[in-house]
């Protein structure tokens, strides 16, 4: 419907209104759902039965396959990036003795960084939240409390 005073109109006289209290009590759930901080805390939890305001797990998110066309498609900045990190041919040689000493200390904390890697990305797989309902539940709430605060502000309120 188009116009909001006719559809208001048509449930006053279909006696289909919602009372005052009714209309609070949606309000009340809509909050501790989407813009409090215990939902954005539960959008990242798994889901639990329990809780009548805990988000449902549904399906996992697959990717979208990348098309043939831009399989290889380098961005620019990214390309910028590794030739900045190039040594110049000049510096390759110089001080081979400490150079050598920290090429294999450098090695073995790549190795470390490899490894604590692979456990970060194991343990993400094993994540049941959801991020993105979790970030926007987080913008949400603080909308919120900033227009609280101009209201706040506006008022005079110091605190």
């Amino acid at each position: 419907m188009d116009d909001l005073f006719a559809y208001f109109e048509n449930k006053i006289s279909a006696k289909q209104l919602p009372s005052l209290d009714t209309l609070e009590d949606l309000a009340k759930n809509l909050h501790w759902r989407y813009s409090s901080l215990q939902a954005y805390h539960r959008a990242l939890l798994e889901h639990n039965p329990s809780d009548i305001y805990s988000v449902k797990l549904g399906s996992p998110w697959t990717p979208p396959t990348a098309k043939e066309s831009s399989q290889n498609i380098v961005s620019e900045t990214a390309t910028t990036k590794r030739r900045s990190k190039k040594k110049p041919k000049s510096q390759i040689g110089i001080g081979s003795s400490a150079e050598g000493t920290k090429t294999a200390a450098g090695s073995g904390a790549k190795e470390q960084k490899k490894t604590a890697v692979g456990t970060e990305n194991e343990s993400a797989t094993l994540f049941f939240g959801d991020h993105s309902l979790a970030k926007s539940v987080m913008f949400m709430h603080e909308t919120m409390i900033s227009h609280e605060a101009s209201y706040a502000v506006a008022e005079g309120d110091i605190g």
